[in-house]
């Protein structure tokens, strides 16, 4: 039986403000808004596969810059990169109701 998840119409921009906490929402006027989207983005981060878990770990949620996380991941920065920008389309997907292989 497939999960009944609620559609959010959550963007790219939206997803990376999250994750790396420069949020374009005002927490003080929409704090449940605010604890509902930071709740759906656990979630999501926690059914990512592990080598874009790493990288959305490192570059996003950590801070690092790309090269430092290829070096950490053992892959060029262009590979970190590259699992960054898929671990952030896979939260969108996933967050707006999508089928995630």
């Amino acid at each position: 039986m497939a999960k009944n998840r609620r559609s959010a119409n959550y963007n790219v921009d939206e997803i990376e403000a999250l994750i790396d906490f420069r949020s374009e929402f005002e927490p003080t006027r929409f704090k449940l808004t605010w604890l509902v989207r930071f709740w759906d983005l656990d979630v999501a981060i926690r059914n990512l596969p592990p080598k874009e878990y790493q990288a959305v770990l490192l570059v996003g949620l950590i801070g690092l810059d790309v090269r430092t996380a290829g070096t950490l991941l053992e892959c060029s920065h262009q590979t970190a990169w590259r699992r960054y920008q898929r671990g952030i389309e896979y939260i969108v997907n996933y967050l707006n109701g999508g089928h995630v292989t």
